[in-house]
């Protein structure tokens, strides 16, 4: 069964998914990009997806002027979420304030992202900010400000984070959008993180401090997550799975193995108005074997696959796009292929008999004769000269006066194999008619 979805993409790929060359093809399947949406613009400078691949989180920064004075108004920075399953999008935190700084962002649950941000001071020392920021209401909230540095790191199975201020050993356990609790680390000189479990319910930590005789104190400790407590524990090895992902270092996902698919970011030379040359990114999707690469663009800066679901997301010219995958069985692939092949060739036909036709209006309604200039005397009235490919002229030539009923009489027809054509008629109509 060929769903909605599959139909339009049909009409999107068109011509080229005739040709595949707009389907990333398996043996079993394939899958045709859908058309790219924009997400979010303009000037995003990066985005990240959210772990349930639902949202996206871009960071956006533009000047607009005062409309009595002319003048530039102060940068607005925002953190914009974008919902791929309506693709509707919101400001989920927003600034004019030239003292407040987007540091970095990201986020902690499927729906809950975050914002740490930086607030200059003339007088005091620069603080640190964590903004909590629901991306499903496209609200926000300020969970702590502080002038120590904030790490925030999500457990792998995405259930919670921890927000760890390094200078006064505070931390924060975070649930989706609320604080499930507060706890003061250790009188340690120094702390860091070891790893999250596999399953994200603990965190081991590491605590060094030099004792009267200037030797080096080791200690570990674990927190549990759900019940926000420290406490001394001997650190284990690390398991399979165990790790934590630091979300100030977030990687764009280039592979999706659970797919068999990739993204690659290559180079082209684009032709410049002046005649000079320029280095773009192109940006294609393929098997995760190299084989049967599709071009999604041919400039484009930074690029992510969702991590669930068959979305990615790329940004080109300043704006966000996402687009869509569509997986198709091989039966389906076959019959979206023929029906595209179909519909280029009644378009083809249509148009060679419309030339045909207008030949006739400008030669006393004489219809040419067949022969080796046929394409040379239809020229000026095709778009293009490959709309004769593969067309066969059957009609002898003459007065089209005379034909008796022009929407039975045939002028050419272009094969489909199998034993059907797509035939224009001397009236301009086009079908496709089994032999």
């Amino acid at each position: 069964m060929i769903t909605r979805a599959l139909a339009l993409g049909l009409m999107i790929a068109g011509t080229a998914a005739a040709q595949n060359k707009n389907v990333v093809l398996f043996d079993t399947h394939g899958y045709i990009p859908f058309v790219a949406e924009v997400a979010a613009n303009p000037v995003v400078r990066k985005f990240c997806w959210s772990p349930n691949g639902r949202y996206l989180a871009a960071r956006r920064e533009w000047t607009t002027f005062n409309p009595n004075t002319l003048k530039p108004l102060p940068v607005e920075t925002t953190i914009y979420i974008y919902d791929a399953q309506t693709s509707r999008g919101w400001n989920g935190f927003q600034t004019r304030d030239e003292k407040i700084t987007v540091m970095n962002f990201g986020w902690h649950s499927n729906e809950f992202a975050h914002a740490l941000v930086t607030v200059g001071s003339d007088t005091d020392v620069p603080k640190n900010r964590l903004v909590v920021i629901d991306g499903a209401r496209g609200t926000h909230r300020t969970l702590m400000e502080t002038e120590s540095n904030i790490t925030v790191v999500r457990a792998p199975n995405s259930n919670g984070a921890t927000a760890w201020l390094t200078d006064d050993h505070r931390a924060f356990v975070l649930l989706d959008g609320g604080t499930r609790g507060q706890f003061a680390m250790p009188d340690r000189e120094r702390m860091w993180m070891l790893f999250y479990s596999a399953d994200g319910k603990r965190i081991y930590l590491e605590g060094v401090k030099l004792d009267e005789a200037k030797s080096i104190d080791a200690r570990h400790y674990m927190v549990d997550l759900s019940a926000a407590t420290l406490t001394p524990a001997p650190c284990p090895e690390p398991k399979d799975g165990d790790l934590f992902f630091d979300l100030q270092d977030e990687e764009e996902l280039h592979e999706r193995e659970d797919l068999q698919l990739k993204l690659e970011i290559g180079t082209n030379v684009a032709s410049l108005t002046e005649g000079a040359t320029a280095r773009k990114s192109s940006l294609w999707i393929m098997r995760d074997d190299g084989k049967s690469p599709v071009l999604l663009s041919a400039d484009v800066e930074y690029a992510s696959f969702a991590p669930t679901g068959t979305r990615l997301a790329y940004t080109s010219n300043n704006a966000l796009w996402m687009v869509n995958l569509i997986r198709a069985s091989a039966e389906q692939l076959e019959l979206l292929i023929g029906s595209a092949e179909q519909t280029r060739a009644l378009s083809n036909a249509r148009q060679v008999g419309m030339a045909i036709l207008m030949y006739a209006a400008d030669e006393d309604d004489i219809l040419p004769p067949p022969g080796p200039d046929l394409q040379q005397k239809l020229g000026p009235y095709l778009k293009t000269d490959d709309l004769l490919d593969g067309f066969v002229y059957t009609f002898g030539g003459g007065d089209i006066g005379k034909v008796a009923n022009p929407s039975q009489t045939e002028l050419g027809y272009i094969s489909l194999g199998g034993g059907r054509r797509a035939v224009v008629y001397a009236d301009g109509h086009a079908s496709v008619v089994n032999k």
